[in-house]
């Protein structure tokens, strides 16, 4: 079995937490606007016990677990298809079974199904509709894994991913959640809440509450570029708009619904208007105080990267994972195209990258 030792850097957490404090202190020249502000982020508190792990999705199958070693987690994400999903099959949970076997916990995406064209290529499907064949499905997974989170579904708002009404998601979400409590398994939403779709809920509801500077100075430290803040004040691309209440209809499902944790995934830098070696300072930590507050669920990413392989935005994106009281964090190591910007991995191979060396030397802090 896998045992890891995590060491607590005393220096490096107190002065993080001096830095936390720092901002609940009331400055005599900040306006009411700016201190009103603080009812959104000022809960958190600095969590050394958030839980880290990865998704290797840039190495061949015997090195994945290599890998996982190499960067000192405890936590690995995997996903099965459930309409291609049998008992003991040897692709997919093979490595499911490695994983448990050398002592990794798993965050295990349920997707209902993947659609190919001629070529091979996936396209974007539809949600289950036949509730009784899919918590069949589900229970059948169940029967024979356990995972520590269940992930239903994989970005239910990416239009490349699906071709459906969130209100078809909404329904599988609800019965997911209804079997996994039933099973006593942990479980979240599909990581619906892109960095920008965050970004625009989180401006959107300060405007709601009449904080217009408080708006301006998180899309100042975010970077969000002008179609998003349009599309959070109701105006420009229709697309954006549309996705943007789309994704309020989730955090309305998601606050009534009994599952364990709302799920955003997560890319920086965020923009090319803000500090490439460095995590946007307290945007994070709001975006999480946003979905506790509207939701009352706690928080976790089964996905995030960089879109620059800077070991210093590796480390800060660590740290404010932590601040901002993330239950767990995976990080996508992988290749992937995000618009003009590429994804980059913690490892080349079965040998770790330069940020993914400095990735494993913060998971033993």
């Amino acid at each position: 079995m896998k045992k890891l030792v995590f060491v607590l850097l005393i220096p490096g957490c107190i002065s993080i937490t001096i830095s936390c404090k720092k901002e609940t202190v009331v400055k005599e020249t900040e306006t009411p606007e700016a201190v009103a502000s603080q009812s959104i982020i000022s809960n958190s508190i600095f969590n050394p016990g958030t839980k880290f792990g990865v998704l290797v999705s840039d190495a061949k199958s015997n090195d994945k677990i290599t890998i996982s070693d190499l960067l000192r987690v405890n936590y690995v994400r995997q996903v099965f298809i459930l309409k291609d999903f049998k008992a003991k099959s040897k692709n997919k949970s093979w490595i499911m079974d490695q994983y448990l076997t050398n002592g990794f916990k798993v965050v295990l995406n349920l997707n209902y199904n993947h659609v190919q064209n001629d070529k091979g290529e996936r396209q974007p499907k539809k949600f289950p509709t036949d509730m009784v064949e899919y918590r069949a499905l589900l229970n059948k997974v169940f029967d024979m894994y356990v995972p520590e989170v269940a992930v239903i579904e994989n970005e239910p708002l990416n239009k490349n991913h699906y071709e459906d009404q969130i209100e078809n998601y909404i329904r599988e979400l609800r019965n997911a959640v209804d079997v996994c409590n039933k099973r006593g398994i942990k479980v979240a939403d599909g990581g619906a809440f892109s960095a920008q779709t965050c970004c625009m809920l989180v401006y959107k509801e300060y405007i709601r509450k009449g904080m217009q500077r408080a708006a301006d100075d998180f899309a100042r430290r975010a970077g969000i570029e002008d179609r998003f803040i349009k599309a959070a004040k109701g105006i420009g691309r229709e697309d954006l708009i549309n996705k943007l209440k789309e994704a309020e209809k989730l955090v309305k499902a998601d606050a009534l619904l009994n599952l364990d944790f709302v799920n955003v995934h997560w890319y920086e830098p965020l923009s090319d208007y803000v500090d490439a070696g460095t995590s946007a300072p307290g945007v994070l930590k709001e975006v999480a105080e946003y979905f506790r507050h509207k939701t009352g669920k706690k928080i976790i990413t089964n996905e995030y990267g960089q879109f620059n392989d800077n070991p210093t935005l590796t480390r800060s994106m660590i740290e404010t994972f932590r601040a901002a009281n993330f239950k767990y964090a995976i990080f996508y190591s992988g290749k992937d195209v995000d618009g003009l910007r590429n994804t980059h991995p913690l490892n080349k191979g079965n040998q770790l990258t330069q940020i993914g060396k400095a990735f494993a030397l913060a998971m033993t802090f």
